[in-house]
């Protein structure tokens, strides 16, 4: 598969499948052995890795923050960034109206790895803090997992303001963060088993459309019981 510059790949695949793998390689966390990897024409492994991870900003599934305060924590993404464009990725990440709901704002202090933080709030800090670094590369592992739905539209919908600036890769079991995506690539046991758009998917037979609808009817039925529990008398 090819990603060019600006574009959205989005990546979908049971566990095993090899996606974080892929994460792996990109980041030079160990390197390949046989086949091609390359970053603008140039084989990763004929790269610095120094060099090549910074050409990512990553956001895992399960981020790791410092016990310091919320503001140092994003500007780890870049030291020297002014309040305003601390402010303006935090926007993006749909987390500053949130952080001016604590006592203290942004000066709040979180314990060691954020426990202070829901996953959802932990999430969004460091989506923010790679937000700030603007490297080349926008790498989101699951980084949305625990996001609820209404959150995340808002920063799907920051996200996209980056087309065509930045490039990004998406890692997601939840669709609908991969909906918005130029291309998306179906893993099952480290082989590309599909390609294509959403769209594109979504009208062929295979893995894709399958846990389209899987998802769809969950979606559904938790809609159902919500308005059941809602409408209860007790």
């Amino acid at each position: 598969f090819e990603v060019k510059p600006g574009e959205t790949l989005a990546i979908l695949g049971p566990s095993g499948s090899g996606k974080s793998t892929l994460i792996h390689l990109l980041l030079r966390l160990y390197d390949y052995q046989s086949g091609s990897l390359t970053f603008d024409g140039v084989e990763m492994s004929e790269l610095d890795r120094k060099w090549c991870r910074h050409q990512f900003a990553t956001v895992m599934q399960e981020p790791f923050l410092f016990s310091k305060t919320i503001i140092e924590n994003i500007r780890l993404g870049h030291p020297s960034a002014q309040e305003e464009e601390i402010a303006h990725v935090a926007q993006m990440a749909h987390i500053h109206d949130t952080i001016h709901q604590f006592p203290s704002g942004y000066k709040t202090l979180v314990g060691e790895r954020g426990v202070t933080l829901s996953g959802g709030q932990r999430q969004r800090v460091a989506l923010a803090r790679a937000l700030l670094r603007e490297a080349p590369v926008l790498l989101l592992d699951d980084a949305l997992s625990a996001v609820d739905t209404e959150n995340e539209e808002v920063i799907l919908d920051a996200l996209k303001t980056r087309h065509g600036k930045r490039t990004t890769i998406v890692i997601a079991h939840r669709l609908s963060t991969l909906s918005h995506a130029d291309k998306v690539i179906v893993l099952d046991s480290g082989r590309i088993v599909q390609s294509g758009t959403h769209e594109e998917l979504c009208s062929r037979d295979g893995l894709y459309r399958r846990l389209w609808h899987i998802q769809k009817k969950a979606d559904s039925i938790s809609d159902e019981t919500e308005t059941t529990e809602a409408g209860k008398c007790t």
